[in-house]
């Protein structure tokens, strides 16, 4: 009986040391990222709300003014173009810089120097000098088919896009942490 008593307490005490080592270690994470404070069992409604506080949270603390469309895309103007806004069925070659919101670059189109294109409406990746867009072509993102018809030839915004609008929870391995908000600089250079 006593053999059983000192086993007991000999799990007890390494369960104890365990949870504390877990604590100090989640302590010591200086990460000032918000977005790795969701947790995967946040439902949808939840999820959205703590992506909106994220959002305003950047909004604020960069001194931004910005509209919000009620699929949860926020923009910012940055610079003024001029003409017309695109169709749904132009292809728009667009310049931009991909960022997790608090986080790194993850992409850019300027390094390459090469705008991306793309049908408007369907989102539809164009091939270079293709004037028409390929059924199976790979697509962009919601947020982009969303945010780029709101510019004007040469027009220049911050978009930023809850996960719902961006990678959702798949995210991309490497690149993109699941339920990442993006904010993405993009210029509309022409259609």
């Amino acid at each position: 009986m006593q053999f059983f008593m000192q086993m007991n307490t000999s799990i007890a005490l390494r369960n104890l040391l365990m949870l504390t080592l877990i604590f100090i270690l989640g302590a010591c994470n200086n990460n000032n990222n918000p977005e790795e404070d969701l947790p995967d069992f946040l439902n949808e409604a939840e999820r959205r709300a703590r992506e909106q506080q994220i959002i305003n949270s950047y909004l604020t603390q960069n001194g931004f003014e910005s509209q919000q469309l009620p699929s949860g895309l926020h923009y910012v103007l940055l610079e003024e173009g001029s003409g017309e806004r695109p169709l749904s069925t132009d292809i728009v070659s667009v310049h931009y810089r991909g960022y997790i919101l608090f986080g790194n670059r993850f992409d850019d189109s300027y390094q390459r120097g090469t705008p991306i294109r793309f049908q408007l409406g369907t989102g539809r990746i164009a091939t270079e000098g293709a004037a028409i867009v390929e059924e199976n072509a790979p697509r962009v993102i919601q947020g982009w088919i969303e945010g780029l018809a709101l510019l004007s030839r040469g027009e220049k915004a911050l978009i930023i896009l809850p996960s719902n609008l961006a990678y959702g929870r798949e995210g991309i391995r490497g690149v993109i942490p699941p339920y990442s908000v993006l904010a993405f600089e993009v210029e509309l250079v022409d259609f």
